[in-house]
């Protein structure tokens, strides 16, 4: 169990490195930057349908449904969504194949911008602690991207593979 422990903690590092890879530090924004407003009319509605589809995601993971995921995913591109790519489908699958049904998995927020430059936030909580001195990392964070395009809302991938439209939204 304790091998198991420490491949997933490895595999985990490994994933986050190269998540990480080419992120460039960001320059503290002046702050009327951060004053910018939302470029898009929202409704109850758009939350409503956007939290769904993060929720039916995230319980295809729970449920070990990872064809489900996948295909919830869609790629954002000139001005249309579309299924993922096969590359992104294998690269992906991989990915979220290390956190299928695990114990548990929460939204931390969604924040919209624009039509095709939102955020969902989500945490996945891989193993419940049951001794406080236990310092091991037992949560990862992930990020999607919710698309509205012709007024449907698609839940796309956040990352410096497939963004093809750079986010503008300051955290």
């Amino acid at each position: 169990m304790k091998k198991f422990n420490y491949l997933l903690i490895a595999l985990l590092a490994a994933v986050l490195l190269v998540g990480c890879k080419g992120e460039k530090k960001q320059q503290k924004a002046d702050v009327n930057e951060n004053l910018i407003k939302p470029e898009m009319v929202l409704s109850a509605q758009d939350t409503t349908e956007v939290r769904r589809l993060t929720r039916q995601f995230l319980h295809c993971l729970q449920e070990k449904d990872l064809v489900g995921a996948i295909r919830m995913l869609g790629y954002y591109e000139a001005d249309s969504v579309g299924p993922l790519p096969r590359h992104l489908v294998q690269k992906e699958s991989m990915v979220l194949g290390m956190f299928l049904g695990m114990p548990r998995y929460d939204i931390d927020h969604i924040i919209f911008f624009r039509d095709y430059d939102s955020e969902v936030k989500y945490t996945v909580t891989m193993f419940e602690r049951t001794d406080s001195a236990d310092r091991r990392p037992n949560k990862a964070s992930f990020l999607l991207r919710p698309v509205r395009n012709r007024g449907k809302w698609y839940l796309t991938l956040a990352d410096t593979q497939t963004d093809k439209v750079k986010s503008e939204i300051k955290h």
